[in-house]
């Protein structure tokens, strides 16, 4: 079989492979560990907490997030943190910038929660907060 050169770009049959602009908030999350701070990540859980962070980011892995925006903070949604809440002696790392939004995720043991931002469709955890230290929670 002899391929014939010049004609793969006309014809009824050529589609275009344009993709028009992408809605990350119709996407579920995906979700990244590579940018955690040290002293604030799965090695400094204990198993119950390990699981709930597991389960936590399943269940919410399963969402789209526009669905994660509308359910509530309580339960499978999130919540903004403003950056003066984070206490005194925790680091910001540089890779969250000033226009970043830190978002908070409850994972249901005690004040346990994650933190981080999103990019796009992706939720960069940056501390995974055992014991509710991050923040006052009052």
């Amino acid at each position: 079989m002899k391929l014939k050169r010049g004609r793969d770009n006309k014809g009824p049959r050529i589609r275009s492979h344009e993709v028009g602009p992408v809605s990350y908030d119709q996407q579920r999350p995906v979700f990244s560990l590579h940018s955690q701070v040290v002293g604030w990540t799965v090695d400094q859980c204990s198993d119950e907490h390990k699981v709930a962070f597991l389960d936590a980011i399943h269940r919410r892995s399963q969402l789209t997030w526009i669905q994660l925006r509308s359910a509530d903070h309580r339960k499978l949604g999130f919540e903004p943190l403003p950056r003066e809440l984070v206490e005194k002696g925790v680091r910001i790392p540089v890779i969250i910038t000033e226009d970043a939004m830190i978002l908070c995720f409850r994972c249901h043991v005690g004040k346990m929660r994650a933190l981080g931002f999103r990019e796009d469709a992706t939720f960069h955890v940056i501390w995974i907060d055992c014991d509710g230290q991050i923040y006052d929670h009052d």
